[in-house]
């Protein structure tokens, strides 16, 4: 199976989001780290809404895997393939953490093959994990995002390690995480007709405007 990971076009859309968040984080740079924390507690609804298992109040693991992230970012550290691992195994003690070894379906459409998942996690980490810390970080965080939910290499916790992985790479580089207004708002791959599509624009849109999100939530905190 061959995957190409190495986008280099984003729609006027992705830019505009981009500009869009780049004017809201100056201006929250007059902040302080008090402020910000005491308008940052908006968000805890908003980020409970990309997760059934968040939705359930099952909240330990997400705490224990956010405070991990966040002693990684305060080390100035990336995230590498074992730390979502890691990651993965908290939200899933018994099996987390492994590579799949069955076929799954994310709605009607069809992860790769188990077979596959040793290759394209040595692209992943390459070309994403790695190289991809070239890009403007807003990029990097999508793609980190996008390309670990597509290939779906976990049994369980997809979804929210990669959440926490675009989390991790936005605040490394001074960014404020995803929120969703709606669960839908949280999923990156979408419908047309009644075949599943997904590409990295329209993922990039989709999480582009989760930051965003968060800017608007947080300017409207008191």
């Amino acid at each position: 199976m061959q995957l190409k990971m190495k986008e280099t076009l984003i729609s006027e859309e992705s830019q505009k989001l981009i500009e869009d968040i780049e004017i809201f984080n100056q201006n929250f740079s007059d902040l302080s780290s008090s402020e910000l924390i005491q308008r940052s507690e908006i968000l805890s609804e908003y980020r409970k809404k990309s997760s059934s298992t968040l939705q359930k109040q099952e909240i330990e693991s997400w705490i224990q895997a956010n405070q991990f992230i966040s002693e990684k970012i305060n080390a100035g550290k990336a995230p590498t393939w074992a730390d979502l691992c890691y990651i993965n195994k908290l939200f899933d003690p018994e099996s987390g953490g492994r590579l799949r070894t069955t076929q799954v379906f994310v709605g009607n459409y069809q992860t790769c093959s188990p077979d596959d998942l040793p290759q394209l996690i040595n692209i992943y980490i390459k070309e994403v994990l790695v190289e991809s810390q070239t890009l403007h970080p807003l990029l990097w965080a999508s793609r980190a995002r996008y390309w670990l939910v597509t290939i779906h290499p976990f049994i369980d916790g997809n979804g929210r390690t990669s959440n926490l992985v675009c989390d991790w790479i936005l605040a490394l580089n001074g960014y404020l995480p995803l929120s969703f207004h709606l669960k839908v708002d949280s999923h990156i791959g979408g419908w047309e007709g009644r075949s599943h599509f997904s590409d990295f624009d329209y993922a990039c849109i989709k999480t582009l405007s989760a930051v965003k999100n968060t800017y608007e939530l947080m300017a409207l905190a008191p």
